[in-house]
């Protein structure tokens, strides 16, 4: 198959820049804050383990001087002039942003990238993916990694908040003629939800509550966030401000959230039975319960189920599309939980 071809920004630490561009499991030397930007390039291989593989990185040129100075220059400027390119002219396509979960490196979070750019078709087309990679640190030691990574989460918010300002404010300063029609998504999986918390916080602090519409589909699956997060302002309640619609997948045999819930110490978990309250939640946030199909492709946690279940792909990639909730196929309403059920 062609390869594929991602963007990524990220927070992470600068690892042989001039030789062989990649990141580390840190924050920037500039800062949590600090971002970089830049395209990977990769390729599916018949690898059960690892089946999308990383070829090429390449990092987009910054040199941050005086505004106005003749040498200024932006990298976030190259990598949004190429997208923008590609989500204009006649095979113009919808662009996805990924921020991925607990245990994560660079590398795992492009090939993460790499599948979604693979796998999910809305309308029959390809997704710009942009990955935003926080610095996980990749591990699976006990405890330690996990309450690392949580802090780490949380202090990626004022880079995920500026990186979204970032692109909100080149987009308003395209000429008209410039402006593509296509749609930015947005999907959080696990801890990503948890860091995408501490940024839709930070842009709190920066806008006040009037937060602008910057996505069309957010998507939370599987997310190691609290239940009670849509009850409370410091959380999530103000997350529907961001897009046309908010959908939850959740399921209750998540073997990682459980893990998350009983030797963590955190409260029950919005991707194991979903958000702890319902009558007033906001009729943008849709509820789906993925309990009959989340183990499909990931036997040992059920925890990977966004992109390994066939039919939750198929279900996630209906919803990138703006399909009406009712009319998504293979969904059986649950009116008690006031949720969908995707049936097995």
């Amino acid at each position: 198959m062609p390869d594929l071809k991602i963007f990524f920004v990220t927070n992470r630490n600068v690892v042989n820049y001039e030789a062989s561009p990649w990141f580390g499991s840190r924050f920037n030397a500039d800062g949590a804050h600090a971002l970089r930007f830049g395209t990977a390039w990769g390729k599916k291989q018949d690898d059960d383990t690892y089946p999308y593989v990383v070829d090429r990185v390449e990092v987009a040129p910054e040199k941050l001087t005086q505004e106005g100075s003749g040498d200024r220059t932006v990298g976030s400027q190259k990598i949004f002039d190429a997208l923008r390119k590609m989500m204009s002219g006649s095979r113009a396509r919808d662009t996805l942003v990924l921020i991925h979960g607990y245990a994560s490196t660079f590398e795992t979070s492009l090939q993460r990238g790499l599948q979604l750019a693979d796998i999910y078709k809305p309308g029959g087309k390809s997704l710009n993916v942009v990955v935003f990679s926080w610095p996980a640190n990749g591990q699976m030691v006990p405890y330690m990694s996990y309450f690392s990574d949580r802090n780490d989460a949380r202090d990626s918010g004022e880079a995920m908040a500026r990186a979204f300002l970032i692109f909100n404010s080149y987009n308003e300063q395209l000429k008209a003629a410039d402006r593509c029609e296509r749609l930015i998504h947005l999907i959080a999986h696990s801890m990503g939800n948890y860091a995408f918390r501490h940024g839709l916080q930070a842009l709190r602090r920066r806008l006040g509550d009037e937060l602008p519409r910057l996505f069309s589909q957010i998507v939370l699956a599987a997310a190691d966030e609290d239940d009670d997060a849509f009850d409370c302002d410091h959380k999530l309640r103000l997350l529907p401000n961001l897009g046309r619609r908010v959908t939850v997948y959740f399921a209750p045999q998540d073997r990682a959230l459980v893990i998350s819930d009983h030797t963590k110490g955190n409260p029950d978990r919005l991707g194991s039975d979903g958000p702890k309250q319902i009558s007033g939640l906001p009729t943008k946030v849709v509820l789906i319960d993925s309990r009959e199909v989340a183990l499909h492709g990931d036997v040992w946690t059920a925890h990977q189920y966004y992109r390994t279940s066939p039919r939750v792909v198929a279900d996630v990639t209906a919803t990138l599309a703006g399909t009406p909730v009712d009319q998504v196929e293979g969904r059986t309403h649950v009116p008690d939980l006031r949720a969908w059920r995707i049936d097995a």
